[in-house]
């Protein structure tokens, strides 16, 4: 009725479609992550990399002056709005700002207006 060959394919197809599938729901698991969660450690590396790529702590904009840690809302020529903590400057007129889901680099001279925000 059934030969070793048949009962061998039959095996090895079911070993190749379970590792398919498998595969395939594992794929739709990370696609379907909403939110990347970062730990403590992570934030900390972050920030300590802005620092060192931004690290004048005053920002000079229309007169007045932001300094490092501040809660700050920027708003650009662009229409974007960001809202989080200054991280600092560089010296190619660039601003580092840490939100809640980004960490956003802008240069100076596409911000319309920068006003102290709050907490």
């Amino acid at each position: 009725m059934f030969n070793f060959f048949d009962l061998l394919y039959a095996a090895l197809f079911s070993l190749v479609l379970t590792f398919t599938t498998l595969k395939i729901s594992k794929f739709i698991k990370i696609a379907n992550l909403d939110e990347f969660n970062l730990n403590a450690l992570d934030i900390d590396k972050i920030q300590n990399n802005c620092y060192r790529y931004f690290p004048e702590d005053t920002v000079y904009f229309d007169g007045r002056a932001f300094k490092r840690g501040m809660f700050v809302k920027v708003h650009t020529y662009s229409e974007k709005d960001f809202e989080g903590l200054l991280i600092g400057s560089s010296k190619e007129d660039v601003i580092c700002i840490l939100t809640l889901d980004y960490v956003v680099a802008y240069k100076l001279e596409g911000i319309r207006e920068i006003t102290m925000a709050a907490e």
